[in-house]
């Protein structure tokens, strides 16, 4: 994404230390784009709400991923329902 120089990243991450690692990339390497970092998670439909109402994204990438899904999708199944929730704020 930082490629195509957005004028603003709205950015939202549950882990602080991500969070803060991926403001000091933009702020690092790509300083003329405005980045806006939230806490939150996606299977909080509120927060969402809150954010989409504020910042009224134009695009919306949702980019959680795990390495083993198979393992994943057993153990965590609430991450189709986050994605799902993302979806219809979106």
């Amino acid at each position: 994404m930082a490629r195509f120089d957005p004028a603003r990243l709205v950015l939202v991450e549950n882990s602080e230390f991500a969070l803060y690692c991926i403001e000091q990339w933009f702020r690092d390497h790509r300083p003329s784009v405005e980045v806006i970092p939230l806490a939150g998670d996606v299977k909080d439909l509120s927060r969402l709400d809150e954010i989409f109402a504020t910042w009224r994204p134009q695009l919306v990438f949702h980019a959680a991923a795990y390495k083993h899904v198979p393992l994943m999708e057993v153990t965590t199944p609430g991450k189709r329902f986050a994605t799902t929730s993302l979806a219809q704020c979106a």
